[in-house]
């Protein structure tokens, strides 16, 4: 369960830069305006397709600052961060990009009065709505993956020092083996997931045969 030992600081500080976006995403809108009134376009679709734009970008920056600020929190409480769920963390962003977000369905319908063309104000709405779901879409797969980093981490905690112990018995009563540990793995995993797992494994005392570690240069695979 998350804990309001870092969540309240989190979400107050989330809220701060919500503010902030809203601010600029005003001012960006005014911005707009007075360029295509110069340019003899204020009162063209081209208006309302900018605005639009500049709607779905706030909401993308801003899934990506809910979620960075969260972990950040997060990576401040071990303990805690171990015991949170991706269902959690997800409810947590969201509660930051609600489906027609007030300030976006009042910049729109001021735009589409403006122009004169107020049929259109749904079909921008929906834009923005796809815009809102693929970034918590995006936002989700980044929270499962940390979730998955944080499991094996805890995993690694209570197995690796117990590893240790048993191997440093079978040292005493055998020959030392030249690895402890022989790592393989599919390519697409090796930044993300593998690299951290082996260098995990060597901290807490153990020979790790990966790749990256013991090949050299024009060695033989066999």
């Amino acid at each position: 369960m998350l804990s309001n030992d870092f969540v309240r600081p989190a979400r107050e500080r989330v809220t701060v830069e919500v503010s902030e976006q809203v601010r600029r995403l005003a001012e960006d809108i005014e911005a707009l305006k007075r360029k295509n009134a110069a340019r003899g376009l204020l009162k063209s679709g081209a208006t309302l397709k900018q605005a639009t734009a500049l709607c779905c970008e706030m909401l993308e920056r801003r899934a990506e600052l809910s979620w960075s600020t969260l972990k950040r929190f997060l990576s401040a409480s071990p303990a805690a961060s171990s015991r949170t769920t991706a269902v959690e963390l997800k409810d947590f962003v969201s509660t930051f990009l609600p489906a027609k977000d007030p300030p976006v369905v009042e910049h729109l319908s001021r735009l589409v009065s403006l122009v004169g063309r107020v049929e259109l104000l749904d079909r921008l709405l929906a834009q923005v709505e796809e815009a809102r779901s693929a970034a918590l879409t995006k936002i989700g797969f980044e929270i499962d993956l940390c979730c998955l980093e944080l499991k094996w981490g805890s995993a690694m905690e209570e197995a690796v020092p117990q590893t240790v112990a048993t191997r440093r018995m079978e040292v005493e009563a055998s020959p030392s083996p030249a690895f402890d540990v022989f790592i393989s793995h599919a390519s697409e995993d090796k930044a993300a997931f593998v690299e951290p797992l082996a260098n995990h494994l060597v901290q807490h005392g153990l020979k790790v045969w990966y790749d990256a570690f013991t090949l050299k240069l024009g060695d033989r695979l066999r």
